[in-house]
């Protein structure tokens, strides 16, 4: 693929709801907001990942608010409506009219919640290693258990006693092996090399996601909807992904056979020829 977009991006902050955002725009053509998953981290989970998008889309990755360079509002304020709130201050900011959204794990909350109370402002919706709900933790600690993970690493999922950001940033790296198929360094230090992480968010991110659910309301998400999954993903295996296909009137599935987690990384080609093949066919 070719090189059609700007290969120095373009960062800014910009004042929402209260908080600083922190943005940094990729790419040209139609704007597609980049949400990252995991609450303690930032945007540099898919950045560069997803760039090559940048050849279809306008990307703007961001980080939440309480997230990377973004402002440290009250915690309180980290709520998944209030960061989809967020997403539409940064919208109307930007001046953009309708939206594409590319999501990654936990994003999907994020996503899903935008897609329910801005429908008008929605095109599309690309989620990846998604689910509508985290009410299914023996599946993945069984998943963690079949990799070899021993107790000490199956207790690592467990963020709300976490002490400081390094100490956040260790068991993040303590646990990446698990979210690939084939883990090397190379490909860890791609995912989490450059992220800024916080320690305020990972500390909630167990109590915000225990009981929260989107599955109820899927069926009234009406925007094309494409849903991308690893075959070998311990954390939101294909089993649990399968909820957003069905529970989404407009929605199509992929599955990549020789990924974990973050198939962008891991069938980098493949993940992009699909995703343009989609597009393709929902102008």
């Amino acid at each position: 693929m070719g090189g059609g977009f700007p290969i120095v991006p373009r960062m800014s902050y910009t004042s929402i709801n209260g908080t600083k955002l922190f943005y940094t725009i990729v790419g040209q053509g139609e704007p597609c907001l980049v949400m990252h998953g995991s609450l303690g981290m930032d945007h540099t989970l898919v950045h560069p990942g997803l760039d090559r998008l940048g050849e279809i889309f306008q990307l703007v990755y961001y980080d939440h608010r309480c997230n990377g360079r973004s402002g440290r509002s009250p915690i309180e304020t980290l709520t998944w409506e209030q960061l989809a709130h967020d997403a539409e201050g940064l919208r109307r900011h930007l001046d953009f009219g309708k939206i594409s959204i590319a999501t990654h794990s936990l994003g999907a909350f994020v996503a899903l919640e935008y897609a329910l109370r801005y429908p008008q402002w929605i095109d599309r919706l690309i989620l990846i290693g998604a689910v509508p709900a985290f009410d299914y933790f023996p599946e993945v600690i069984a998943n963690m258990k079949e990799r070899g993970a021993s107790d000490e690493v199956v207790a690592l999922l467990d963020f709300s006693q976490v002490t400081s950001d390094e100490v956040c940033k260790e068991q993040f790296h303590r646990l990446a092996p698990l979210y690939f198929h084939r883990p090397t360094n190379g490909l860890i230090e791609q995912a989490l090399g450059r992220v800024q992480f916080c320690i305020e968010a990972c500390r909630v991110m167990p109590s915000l996601i225990a009981t929260y659910t989107l599955e109820p309301r899927l069926k009234d998400i009406c925007v094309p909807t494409l849903v991308l999954a690893g075959a070998d993903d311990f954390v939101t295996p294909v089993s649990q992904v399968v909820r957003l296909r069905d529970g989404i009137p407009n929605a199509t599935m992929a599955v990549f056979e020789q990924s974990g987690h973050l198939p962008y990384l891991e069938e980098p080609d493949e993940f992009f020829r699909v995703v343009r093949e989609w597009i393709g066919k929902h102008p």
